[in-house]
């Protein structure tokens, strides 16, 4: 009976889902199924640091794992972690002719988890370390994500209708992998995703109202690949009102599931020194129109298949309180590392940080160093550079890039 693989048992759960309840397991579950499997006593933590999800995403991708089982075995007692192999082994043994059937395209990815966990559900070190950019977005995957404190609730807020999350940070403090996870987590239930990246937005867009709300409606429609019927609702002088009519009676109405739109890079245009006024205005006016339309959820239900991720610095938005959309829903503050977490992402990358040694790195760097990108920089250097902690710390860092920028005393 243990001897089937999980390889086997993944087949044969999927037949069994598609057959009684039509459904699936997504990606994420499959490797949670694997995972517990191999080992029914490995702790939901240590599979979301594998593929870099949140323990708490881990544990909310499991509860609808063990939903989606039951409905399909259904047994005297309900399929939990602890027994949930026995009950499925037992239905595969009275099942003796379920047909072939072909692997998922991502399957490579699902069963990484086979060599990569040992038979202690600890991470099994390769013999190479494979470094990741540390000016790039930590990929979903990763090993080296750091899962923020209280984070777990993002996850849960994202999957309610019309959801409002402010992600907080400076550049470079880990906003983009946290947006990514999110967005994944969301689109692993079903929600579709647009992002609005105001440094990619076309310069003359930005000039006026009028031109923007256009550009922000085309945009929407392009990457939900619905026909483009803008000019039936448009009109020149009424960019507001024809916005909302064109999203309430074409966008909305077709949409099957909820969308997350995600503004990025905010601070493009509030920034009110790098800005020109006539673009701080129209951001001014465009979001005060996002502003009426979350509100607008509570009389008309169709506007809750919006939810919105947005992504703005630490500085203050000066709007009123009425028109903001930067003063209601979930916000979450992106801070820098503290020493403990400082000193298990040095696990992930085996070095092994004493607090002398910490002490020493905030000597030269003070606060900075517990930035995200500047810490995973310093630990790549040292990885690339096969040094040790304390060769490194005896570098002249003032004329090396990144962290020149980062000494103590500097302003990022």
């Amino acid at each position: 009976m243990s001897q089937i693989s999980a390889r086997e048992a993944l087949k044969f759960v999927r037949r069994i889902l598609e057959e009684k309840t039509q459904k699936s397991l997504d990606t994420t579950q499959a490797i949670i199924f694997v995972a517990l499997w191999n080992n029914s006593s490995i702790q939901y933590q240590v599979i979301a640091e594998q593929i870099g999800f949140s323990e708490q995403g881990i544990k909310e991708s499991a509860a609808r794992m063990y939903k989606l089982l039951n409905q399909a075995f259904p047994y005297s007692c309900k399929i939990k972690k602890t027994i949930f192999k026995d009950i499925i082994v037992s239905y595969y043994i009275k099942e003796q002719n379920f047909g072939n059937i072909e692997f998922d395209s991502d399957d490579s990815a699902i069963f990484h988890l086979e060599e990569s966990l040992n038979d202690n559900g600890k991470t099994q070190m390769l013999n190479k370390l494979e470094l990741e950019a540390s000016d790039r977005p930590v990929p979903l995957k990763s090993k080296f994500y750091m899962t923020r404190e209280n984070e777990g609730k993002l996850y849960r807020a994202i999957l309610n209708p019309g959801a409002v999350i402010r992600i907080i940070g400076q550049r470079k403090s880990g906003a983009t992998s946290l947006v990514s996870r999110l967005g994944h987590h969301a689109s692993s239930n079903g929600d579709r995703l647009v992002l609005i990246n105001f440094q990619g937005v076309e310069s003359d867009a930005l000039d006026s109202m009028k031109s923007f709300a256009k550009w922000f409606c085309f945009e929407v429609a392009d990457q939900l690949e619905i026909d483009d019927a803008l000019d039936e609702y448009w009109r020149e002088s009424r960019p507001n009102a024809s916005s909302q009519k064109y999203f309430e009676k074409c966008i909305l109405p077709q949409l099957t599931t909820s969308v997350i739109i995600i503004f990025d890079r905010i601070d493009i245009v509030f920034n009110q020194v790098k800005t020109t006024p006539e673009r701080l205005e129209t951001a001014r006016i465009f979001f005060a129109l996002i502003r009426s339309w979350i509100d607008r959820q509570s009389t008309l239900d169709i506007w809750t298949k919006f939810k919105y991720i947005i992504v703005q610095s630490g500085e203050d938005i000066e709007m009123g309180s009425k028109r903001s959309p930067f003063n209601i829903g979930v916000s979450f503050t992106l801070s820098n590392f503290s020493t403990w977490q400082i000193i298990e992402l040095a696990k992930k990358y085996r070095l092994n940080l004493s607090q002398i040694q910490i002490k020493e790195l905030s000597d030269l760097f003070g606060d900075n160093l517990g930035n995200p990108y500047l810490i995973r920089s310093i630990f790549n250097f040292i990885i690339e550079e096969d040094c040790t902690v304390e060769q490194f710390i005896q570098l002249d860092f003032h004329e090396i890039e990144p962290f020149k920028y980062y000494l103590k005393g500097s302003v990022v």
